[in-house]
């Protein structure tokens, strides 16, 4: 088995990985794909915010506690499902593992790519700028990809054989 390498093909960056290769999502769109899903976020706590200001303090709760669950559910489903959160499902790149194409599924989603990720930010100096930092790198990955062995690939919708 060859190791894994990367090389930059006019502009584009492909990983050779057991015998196949794969197109590396560029860091301008996976940047693109967090600020779709932060957008998305934003603008509909906004819209329910400003409708449910006529709303009784009971029922205003009920609303944004169901929408932070709704939200929460719908993007690990997505991303546990597909790899894709709203962004990356816009946008055609999806989460991988590092060795194969495969889903990554609950436990990488959730615990190493969320859960561990936060405390690491709640707990280690400079973590963010670590993170971020290091999608600079040959293989194009940041900390929570290295922690969660994934990859952020891209795949054109039509040609996606997860949008079944």
């Amino acid at each position: 088995m060859e190791p894994d390498r990367v090389t930059e093909l006019s502009n584009k960056y492909v990983k050779y990985v057991e015998g196949k290769d794969k197109l590396l999502s560029s860091k301008s769109r996976r940047l693109l794909a967090h600020l779709l899903d932060a957008a998305f976020y934003i603008v509909s706590f906004f819209l329910i915010v400003m409708i449910g200001s006529r709303w009784s303090e009971e029922l205003f709760l009920t609303v944004i506690i169901s929408w932070v669950l709704m939200f929460v559910i719908v993007q690990i489903y997505l991303s546990s499902t597909r790899g894709q959160t709203i962004g990356k499902l816009c946008l055609g790149i999806q989460v991988v593992s590092q060795y194969d194409d495969d889903k990554i599924g609950f436990y990488r989603v959730v615990f190493l790519r969320v859960i561990v990720a936060q405390v690491l930010l709640g707990y280690v100096p400079f973590y963010a700028i670590i993170n971020i930092l290091m999608i600079f790198g040959e293989d194009q990955r940041c900390l929570h990809d290295r922690i969660a062995k994934t990859d952020v690939i891209y795949v054109p919708h039509s040609d996606s054989e997860w949008n079944r």
